[in-house]
């Protein structure tokens, strides 16, 4: 999460309402923390990179987030797969 400050995120998350059967996705996940720390809070989450070995490191750390190898240009998901 660079040049994001933890709490920040945390305040977004505390003033957030996430129903269960929403997904959002992490675009440039890299190592998936950003994913992770809101995985951790149980929303279901989904990370994308350009990386093999960021996304390795992101599965190790967060196996609850789905990730797929894929770049901004062309997100590997069909339209209307993601909440946020």
């Amino acid at each position: 999460m660079a040049g994001i400050p933890r709490t920040g995120v945390l305040c977004v998350l505390s003033y957030s309402v996430w129903l269960p059967m929403q997904v959002s996705l992490d675009a440039g996940t890299g190592t998936g923390n950003l994913a992770g720390l809101f995985a951790e809070k149980g929303i279901r989450m989904a990370g994308v990179d350009q990386s093999n070995g960021m996304l390795k490191r992101c599965r190790s750390k967060f196996p609850q987030v789905e990730t797929r190898l894929g770049n901004l240009m062309s997100i590997p998901y069909m339209d209307g797969t993601f909440d946020l």
